[in-house]
């Protein structure tokens, strides 16, 4: 049997406490063998904490899959790197930003057109990343990346 519930959210700071509450029996169906989860979120620390293998998508195309630890201390796509330094450290006293990631120059997000959707946005897209769509590629063990220059840059990862 698959249950769904759907129904509005109360706001953030009426959710922020019930956190530990929603995702505990999460976690307990990932104890049991033999279950599968597909777990859909934009908070990465609860990602991290809850899943075995992440993929990262962006404007609904796939740019990157790897086993967890390996993406979030080594990612391969520009895109994932400005998502794992965008979130504040746990250490309050911590410089949490990446001195690499440029959010001056953020772009719209707007039609994907030709070449990597993340293009208008990356400070490593060359006229290649603009004019053609990057492939799923290796990039190292379970870890595929969809990134023209994924063997050339070196992104930091969390």
């Amino acid at each position: 049997d698959v249950q769904v519930a759907a129904g509005e959210l109360p706001p953030v700071e009426e959710r922020l406490p019930a956190a530990p509450i929603v995702v505990a029996p999460i976690d307990e169906i990932g104890a049991y063998g033999g279950t599968a989860r597909l777990f859909v979120a934009h908070d990465l620390s609860v990602v991290r904490y809850l899943c075995d293998e992440v993929a990262v998508m962006y404007q609904g195309r796939l740019v990157e899959q790897a086993q967890t630890e390996d993406l979030f201390t080594n990612p391969r796509h520009p895109y994932t790197a400005m998502l794992l330094n965008a979130a504040p450290a746990p250490d309050p006293h911590a410089s949490w930003m990446d001195e690499d990631v440029d959010t001056s120059e953020a772009g719209e997000a707007g039609d994907v057109g030709e070449g990597c959707a993340f293009a208008g946005r990356c400070r490593y897209a060359s006229d290649r990343c603009r004019s053609e769509v990057p492939g799923l590629e290796d990039a190292g063990g379970a870890h595929i990346a969809a990134c023209h220059h994924k063997d050339e840059v070196e992104l930091k990862g969390v």
